[in-house]
């Protein structure tokens, strides 16, 4: 396995935060084996987005592996202060399950340091580019939060990729990663399973899993973004988002995030006021649910109130005057009628 990041692929990533090292400085042994006093846990942990291009509008562009990640805190309550990614061609599994041990010599290792700027954004990206990797190659990566004190925390969840074939996959996904078995999602095969989502609302895939008709999807909005809730489902550890592109008249995949996130959240377009999203059970097969979203009917209209013109003393003077005169009017003619 090639080990080492050019510093042409480092420019393209265009982030002066990134390091990379022919060797991980991590202590492996630690990683797959320690205690840990903070880190990820189900509830807080990456969201895979799959392969971007690196240049966005341009034909042909090549293609990076990109997932996010939600800003930690370490044991003293403190910003983390870089996040590694680790790579290797055997799955993670074998090392943590100790059926492998693990040697330098198996793994690459990136650091990403987030600036100030990277975190008013909320959530932190990681782009891992395809420059010195064998893009035929399946690969097995985590993520591992470190301290101030060089102190690493509790370990991502595993996900693995391939830039060949454009496949990745998360989680439990990754046991069985490359095997013909295995649905993986990738930009290429996008349409040809979309169409398939299509045909039904309710599609169940081959074998008993998440229904996630059952996962009570809800959702709420916050000035521009969605944020979509859902009951975790123990059938399968992974649920994979997609959304109606009516440009391209067809499902795109958004992310794949653990079941037990219960949550996603999504930036809305001014120009668009319908959003049609689809959950599909990942790792175990199981049945996909759509659920749909309209802005438009949820924007709060506040109604204009015209405010009635104040009446002045004036005004009250000239009221109670001709009220004065009718009443006199009337006096007179009741007057007029007895002297008949």
């Amino acid at each position: 396995m090639k080990k080492q990041l050019s510093l042409a692929a480092l420019a393209v990533l265009g982030l002066s935060s990134v390091t990379s090292a022919a060797q991980p400085l991590l202590n492996l042994d630690t990683v797959f084996g320690g205690k840990f006093d903070f880190g990820y846990t189900e509830n807080q942990n990456i969201t895979v987005q799959g392969f971007k291009p690196i240049q966005e509008g341009v034909e042909n562009s090549e293609k990076e592996f990109v997932i996010t990640t939600p800003f930690l805190k370490d044991a003293v309550d403190a910003n983390v202060e870089s996040y590694s990614v680790l790579l290797s061609q055997t799955p993670i599994t074998e090392y943590t399950s100790g059926t492998k041990k693990p040697e330098l010599i198996d793994f690459s290792e990136i650091e990403y340091k987030p600036t100030a700027e990277d975190r008013m954004l909320g959530e932190y990206t990681i782009k891992i580019p395809a420059t010195d990797l064998d893009a035929a190659a399946n690969y097995h990566g985590i993520l591992v939060p470190m301290d101030d004190n060089i102190q690493e925390g509790t370990p991502s969840t595993p996900f693995c990729l391939n830039f060949e074939t454009e496949k990745y996959g998360v989680g439990e996904e990754c046991t069985s990663f490359g095997q013909s078995t295995l649905e993986t999602t990738n930009t290429e095969n996008t349409t040809e399973y979309a169409g398939e989502v299509e045909e039904s609302t309710e599609e169940e895939h081959d074998a008993a899993g998440a229904d996630m008709r059952l996962a009570d999807i809800s959702h709420t909005i916050n000035n521009n973004t969605i944020t979509l809730t859902w009951t975790a489902l123990p059938q399968s550890a992974n649920v994979e988002i997609w959304l109606f592109n009516k440009a391209q008249a067809d499902f795109v995949s958004l992310a794949v995030v653990p079941m037990t996130q219960e949550k996603f959240e999504y930036v809305v377009d001014p120009e668009t006021e319908e959003y049609l999203f689809a959950f599909i059970p990942k790792d175990a097969k199981g049945k996909e649910t759509r659920y749909d979203v309209n802005v438009r009917h949820e924007t709060t209209v506040t109604p204009e109130i015209t405010t009635t013109p104040k009446v002045g003393p004036v005004e009250d003077m000239l009221l109670m005057l001709g009220i004065t005169l009718a009443l006199y009017a009337g006096y007179r003619v009741v007057l007029a009628r007895k002297a008949e």
